[in-house]
């Protein structure tokens, strides 16, 4: 089930976080500051211009089970005044990526991107195969990005 996080997800997202910054190649980029990464997760929540879901496959029974979640939020870009949107994070288990939680995770978001009155909608894409898997859910490639310490 997709649905909104609440503070109870803030353990679980929190772990996702210290994967997202210790386990993939953010960790070449990005320090670990649990205190932001709460402050944003809390923020998107609490925002109108802000969504934050998450993937859950727990039940009434189990409890829940939160494998995934998406960041989201809605603005007015810089330029050219267009309202659009920038995914701010989503994590996806290993285990349970390129999965069906992964494409509702995202078409949720995109509904809610819509209902915002966005007119585009920006994903980063880590790597080739994370982009190939975009464009065959119909998104374009803009730019490419680069960075380097200084």
């Amino acid at each position: 089930m997709i649905r909104e996080a609440t503070t109870d997800d803030l353990p679980v997202l929190l772990e996702m976080g210290h994967q997202f910054v210790t386990k993939t190649i953010y960790q070449y980029v990005m320090s670990e500051n649990p205190e932001m990464l709460r402050a944003l997760f809390v923020g998107l929540m609490e925002s109108e211009s802000g969504l934050l879901l998450v993937a859950d496959r727990g039940n009434k029974v189990t409890g829940p089970d939160v494998i995934g979640a998406m960041g989201m939020s809605v603005y007015e870009h810089p330029v050219s005044g267009d309202r659009v949107s920038s995914e701010s994070f989503w994590w996806i288990d290993p285990e349970a990526r390129g999965g069906r939680d992964s494409v509702r995770l995202l078409r949720t978001t995109e509904k809610w991107v819509k209902e915002q009155g966005a007119r585009w909608m920006h994903m980063v894409a880590p790597s080739r195969r994370v982009g190939q898997f975009y464009e065959r859910l119909g998104f374009l490639p803009l730019e490419m990005h680069y960075t380097k310490a200084v």
